[in-house]
């Protein structure tokens, strides 16, 4: 799940939350370090794009280039 911080026409802030649903299709978050696959296989994607992944507490904050 991607939250973005917006100010006038300008992004502030972007990151990201994990999510997984269970066998009773609950939705429930997850802290990276949960996910430590998920969380290496999407770094090394956004690192491909230019962006760079940086675990931030229970989310990954997404830095891209200016």
């Amino acid at each position: 799940m991607v939250e973005l911080a917006v100010e006038g026409a300008r992004i502030t802030t972007c990151q990201m939350r994990l999510v997984r649903h269970n066998d009773a299709n609950e939705t429930f978050f997850r802290r990276p370090a949960e996910e430590a696959d998920t969380v290496a296989d999407l770094t090394g994607r956004s690192r491909k794009l230019g962006a760079v992944l940086v675990e931030d507490h229970d989310r990954l904050r997404i830095m891209l280039p200016c």
